[in-house]
């Protein structure tokens, strides 16, 4: 995970700021005109939208976020709201005055249980009736609502200034929503799920980001570390053909990049390629392209190429340019020695042809692997990646 040490770039709005390479999402001291802690709402979101489903192969994407945390009492034993960690519509309303207090930054009206495009999970230190809270120190599951359709009760040590360790994990496949909470110094985890379906209630391009308010009573809220990986499937149909009134269009090729291992980030060979175009091909023409690539490479009479190991239904009709640049780039993340691999700003900087193209051996070469030393300890290292290119901050 990363910290936000050289502060990274989220887009913050209220009262979130950096302090002491944490993200303070309320305030954290009385300001120069005596105006306390109270009513004080902020909010941070990863500029880069997110890829959460695609409409053109109907796949969605798992994803999983790990965030370390603290909320602190300042005068006990009162205090409140609670902080969130929400997935929202692109186009969601800015930060409004009336999200304070157990809105969470997040509702304007708190009763408002039709709230579209927004997900959450509240770490949530207030009882409200009018949201059926179940205790004073939750958290919950909110979909579409201030209300929560999960909730898991904890005790006022969740705000006590302990270093809370959360994840929240969504898998695709069974359409179910987990979320694991543990305080290393203290006994005890709470975990809860709920089954959604992200793809019906939330668009296909998200934001993510945290949230927090104060009311009348008064917390600090941190957030000292985030991590976030995601992937999504790539299986792709081929288009069929259009009619004959359609041109060939130009294609659109985007990564997936994700992965993080002992500390290093690493890019795993999960690539996406987005192929939109338009053909004027028949079928048979389509067919008889097929039948003469596949006799070609089956009998070794054809180009060895690099590009040999492109979809031969697309009959060699994308940017050469491009994929060329795509498979170079997968296989440069791939590369066995995992200290020769490209950092995440690496990658996309040749992807997007800001840099050249690495200049990789013709052979594979033989990977070497050590055993690990049982009393070795491994470090988590910093990252913050998705299938859209989420990049890298922190240490």
């Amino acid at each position: 995970m990363a910290d936000f040490s050289g502060e990274p770039n989220l887009n913050r709005s209220g009262d979130a700021v950096f302090s002491d390479n944490k993200l303070s999402l309320t305030k954290n001291t009385i300001g120069a005109d005596g105006v306390g802690l109270n009513n004080s709402i902020g909010r941070a979101i990863y500029p880069e939208k997110f890829h959460l489903w695609d409409s053109l192969t109907n796949t969605a994407a798992d994803f999983e976020t790990n965030f370390t945390f603290t909320i602190s009492m300042l005068n006990p034993p009162d205090g409140a709201d609670g902080m969130a960690f929400f997935i929202a519509a692109n186009n969601s309303e800015p930060l409004h005055p009336r999200t304070l207090g157990g809105c969470l930054g997040l509702i304007v009206n708190c009763s408002d249980h039709n709230v579209a495009g927004l997900v959450f999970v509240e770490f949530d230190t207030f009882s409200n009736s009018r949201l059926n809270d179940p205790s004073e120190n939750h958290i919950g599951i909110n979909i579409n609502s201030g209300k929560s359709v999960a909730t898991q009760t904890w005790d006022e040590r969740m705000k006590n200034g302990s270093e809370g360790h959360a994840r929240v994990r969504y898998d695709s496949k069974t359409a179910n929503l987990i979320v694991f909470l543990t305080y290393p110094s203290l006994d005890g985890s709470r975990s809860l799920s709920y089954p959604v379906n992200l793809s019906e209630v939330l668009p296909e391009w998200v934001v993510v980001g945290f949230s927090a308010a104060t009311g009348t009573l008064i917390e600090t809220h941190y957030v000292l570390s985030w991590g976030f990986i995601s992937s999504i499937s790539t299986e792709l149909p081929i288009p069929e053909a259009e009619s004959d009134h359609g041109g060939r269009g130009g294609q659109n090729i985007g990564a997936v990049i994700g992965g993080a291992v002992g500390g290093s980030v690493v890019l795993l060979g999960s690539v996406l390629i987005y192929l939109r175009r338009k053909r004027e091909v028949r079928e048979a023409e389509k067919n008889d392209c097929d039948d003469s690539i596949d006799h070609e490479f089956e009998h070794e009479s054809g180009p060895r190429r690099l590009l040999d190991v492109a979809d031969n239904k697309l009959c060699m009709e994308f940017d050469v340019k491009q994929m060329e640049c795509l498979l170079i780039v997968g296989l440069w993340c791939a590369y066995p020695d995992y200290t020769f691999r490209p950092s995440i700003r690496q990658a996309l900087q040749v992807l997007n042809f800001e840099a050249p193209l690495p200049n990789l051996p013709k052979k594979m070469p033989i990977p070497k692997y050590d055993a690990p030393s049982s009393s070795s300890n491994s470090s988590t290292g910093p990252f913050l990646l998705s299938d859209n290119s989420l990049a890298t901050t922190g240490r």
